[in-house]
């Protein structure tokens, strides 16, 4: 549907005044033709289109929905919801510095909700405007599909390096992000891991890596604990520091295996991550750990993280599970064993502290739709070797 500028009611004056009214010492014939500024663009944007003076669709670059628009005298200067701290007067200080050290030019337009009415961008240009008592600014107006699709397009307009522009600082990233996590999960219910990846790199671009790393980081482990949305992904591997996130969440808080083992300093436990063919990693550790607790008289018990299927079959994930016991950790005794001459029987088996009757295994919910909700997942019943049961 095509909408008409005069038709909307929210103060469409704003868009039919006449040239001639926004003429002052830096407006004039020259600055008010659209001719003589940058080429508007959707910033690369998804669903977001330029629309010329009627609402219809235009090619990017295409100057013919570009006019001179009047300020909302009805309302301040609207924050920018992509700023962390709205529009500082610091910036509005710095774009005024930059105005009087290289004149007024005609550089980029500011940007509008062609649907709404609502301005998009150019907060600090137009605070600076109407302190210098000018009516409006070039502007262009868009349309949107979703809401997700005109906020990213209210950060991604600002991240370009150009003259007269300051681009957002780390914490105008989060802010942009969790908006945009918050708005998409709303849309559809649903993400995964890699979008949240993707959007951090897409809207911090401009950032160093080990800020966006860090920021990478930080939403993975926010996703992670979030129970309400669902992930698209069917599976999720708990690496050590998903894990310590998981650990430290509020979900941990009711879990017994959390309070018995992992909170009590008495207990002694190991955490192995044998995905990604890492398990050999984790060795000599476990046979040192081991020892410790044959000498203590304790069970070690173990917090496993498999590897997650890559071909969508949750049997695989329980066999994985199944296989932890049966390949791995028969394998460390056979040659611990078999080094020092001795059968690998229910007995010399009895001499790992991970076989001791009260050991309580668990794993995490890698499954996300068969264990949502569930902390942790015992493992009892799967330490079986052959006729040896341990658990």
């Amino acid at each position: 549907m095509v909408f008409s500028l005069n038709s909307l009611g929210y103060g469409s004056n704003r868009n039919n005044r006449k040239e001639s009214e926004f003429y002052d010492k830096y407006w004039n014939k020259d600055t008010c033709n659209p001719l003589n500024w940058k080429a508007p663009s959707n910033s690369g944007v998804n669903g977001a289109w330029l629309v010329d003076k009627n609402g219809n669709v235009i090619d990017e670059g295409d100057k013919s929905g570009m006019f001179m628009r009047a300020f909302n005298t009805k309302q301040g200067v609207r924050d920018n919801p992509t700023k962390a701290e709205g529009n500082k007067g610091t910036a509005v200080k710095d774009f005024a510095a930059m105005v009087k050290e290289t004149k007024f030019k005609t550089l980029d337009p500011m940007y509008f909700n062609y649907t709404t009415g609502a301005d998009l961008n150019g907060g600090h240009r137009e605070e600076w405007g109407r302190s210098q008592d000018m009516l409006g600014w070039m502007s262009q107006g868009l349309i949107f599909d979703t809401k997700f699709a005109e906020i990213e397009f209210m950060n991604l307009s600002n991240v370009e390096d150009r003259e007269w522009h300051q681009q957002p600082e780390y914490d105008d990233v989060v802010t942009t992000v969790k908006l945009l996590l918050d708005t998409y999960a709303k849309e559809t219910g649903t993400y995964n891991e890699d979008f949240v990846r993707a959007l951090v790199q897409r809207h911090g671009k401009h950032l160093p890596s080990y800020e966006r790393q860090k920021m990478t980081r930080d939403f993975l482990n926010q996703f992670l604990i979030n129970q309400k949305v669902t992930s698209s992904d069917p599976f999720q591997s708990f690496e050590y520091n998903k894990m310590r996130t998981w650990f430290a969440s509020d979900l941990a808080k009711n879990d017994p295996w959390f309070t018995d083992v992992y909170d009590n300093p008495k207990a002694q436990w190991m955490y192995i991550n044998i995905a990604d063919s890492k398990d050999r990693v984790y060795v000599l550790k476990l046979l040192e750990r081991s020892y410790d607790c044959i000498c203590s008289r304790q069970p070690l018990h173990l917090l496993v993280n498999v590897q997650i299927p890559k071909n969508g079959n949750i049997a695989q994930l329980d066999e994985n599970r199944r296989k932890f016991f049966s390949d791995f950790l028969s394998n460390v005794e056979y040659w611990v064993n078999g080094n020092s001459g001795i059968d690998a029987d229910y007995f010399s088996r009895l001499r790992f502290a991970w076989n001791h009757p009260d050991c309580r295994h668990v794993t995490f919910p890698q499954a996300r739709a068969r264990e949502f909700g569930k902390f942790l997942i015992e493992l009892k019943g799967l330490n079986i070797r052959g006729n040896d049961i341990y658990n």
